[in-house]
């Protein structure tokens, strides 16, 4: 086997002209580097699209025209809109048929019926107040023989409450049968303590 000259090879185009091996490698060279840049190219437009499709996504509530939420976020939000209506639901059904004369309400807060051993009333309406966020409400309970009214007062009986402008609460107090008459105190939010004496209002019977 004959050895090729240095830098030549026995490469023709057809019309009798021989290609340095040189000129061949350049040739394939950059045909290689183009290949490769293209390929590079393609994988980097499809990184860069996928960057930003990801940066136009969000996992949370935003009012950006460029943001697109994701399935987990909307699949929460129809949750949180599923809950409100069935939310509202129970609450209007509390509600009676006619509300046409509403202007304000009021609510009864859920009756109670203590397990404490020494259950406190002033506590009580505080915890409502403070943990519930009712400021005004009323509650009726039952063998519930609170250690804040006056003995003679029985374990029955109806609680209507509120909370002034600043964080005054007057608290009346209609034992069962109004035995002893109305009883009206007054506490201070966050004291832990009455601010008044129970005064009472004596009722008459009347014919």
């Amino acid at each position: 086997m004959a050895l090729l000259k240095t830098a030549w090879a026995n490469l023709q185009d057809g019309l009798g002209n021989r290609f340095s091996w040189s000129h061949v490698k350049a040739i394939f060279y950059n045909y290689a580097e183009k290949k490769l840049l293209s390929t590079k190219l393609d994988e980097m437009d499809n990184l860069i699209e996928q960057k930003i499709a990801k940066a136009m996504m969000s996992n949370v509530q935003t009012n950006d025209q460029t943001k697109v939420p994701t399935s987990a976020l909307v699949y929460s939000m129809n949750q949180d809109i599923d809950k409100n209506a069935n939310d509202i639901t129970q609450l209007y059904s509390k509600f009676p048929d006619d509300k046409s004369y509403f202007t304000a309400v009021i609510p009864r807060v859920k009756d109670i019926t203590s397990g404490a051993d020494q259950p406190n009333l002033r506590a009580d309406v505080e915890f409502i107040i403070q943990t519930k966020g009712i400021k005004s409400g009323e509650y009726g309970f039952s063998s519930t023989q609170y250690t804040d009214l006056p003995a003679s007062a029985p374990g029955w009986g109806y609680v209507k409450y509120f909370q002034h402008a600043d964080n005054y609460v007057t608290v009346m107090v209609f034992p069962d049968g109004l035995s002893g008459g109305v009883l009206i105190r007054q506490f201070v939010l966050g004291r832990g303590q009455w601010e008044t004496e129970w005064k009472k209002i004596d009722l008459l019977d009347v014919s």
